[in-house]
């Protein structure tokens, strides 16, 4: 459900939903508690009851988490795709939406998925802009995937589209707890970012 921070004035929302997987290795770990160290650091206390497994501080834990829906319809209504439209993953069958919100990465671009969005595209531009390394670099750091449709322009369907694209990977946190002192808990400081840029906000 959203939630917010206590504090007044303007506070970074963030989403805690329980998102649904396939994969056998995932623990579904219920927040009893969340505060707001600052307006864009979290503190989150997560249940590990039944969990089964030995954890120390400075553990490495994997998040699973969603794509921003606002993030997701305004790069669907880029591309012009209708949302509703059905993908096929393996033997899985998805809505576009569902699929770019929990299974491909957006927020983050990277050289590999800039050549193959390239090569989908055969956008000249793009390659003039791949092989100056400097700039590469700089447009992958500071853009997203909403910016490269919007940037390099192509013809393309939502298939090959999503060819192009990283699945979505878990965010990796360190353990900032103890079992001595909070037993069958498990306790994580997130970062929120946002920055501003060609005056939209980037988040994630």
């Amino acid at each position: 459900l959203p939630t917010k921070g206590e504090k007044k004035g303007k506070v970074f929302s963030f989403e805690i939903n329980k998102r649904e997987s396939d994969r056998e290795n995932v623990y579904y770990a219920k927040v009893i508690n969340k505060k707001y160290l600052s307006r864009r650091i979290i503190h989150l206390e997560l249940s590990m009851e039944n969990f089964n497994e030995k954890y120390y501080p400075g553990d490495t834990f994997g998040i699973y988490m969603n794509n921003a829906r606002l993030l997701t319809d305004k790069l669907i209504k880029q591309l012009g795709f209708d949302r509703s439209y059905v993908v096929s993953k393996g033997v899985n069958k998805k809505l576009l939406k569902d699929t770019l919100l929990t299974d491909y990465e957006i927020t983050l671009l990277t050289p590999a998925v800039l050549s193959k969005y390239a090569q989908l595209t055969n956008n000249k531009e793009l390659h003039k802009l791949i092989s100056d390394k400097d700039r590469l670099k700089e447009y992958c750091r500071t853009r997203d995937v909403l910016d490269l449709v919007k940037d390099f322009t192509g013809n393309f369907s939502p298939e090959e589209f999503l060819s192009t694209l990283r699945n979505l990977t878990p965010r990796l946190y360190s353990v900032a707890s103890s079992t001595l002192a909070n037993s069958n808990e498990l306790h994580l400081t997130v970062g929120l970012i946002e920055n501003t840029i060609n005056k939209r906000k980037h988040r994630g």
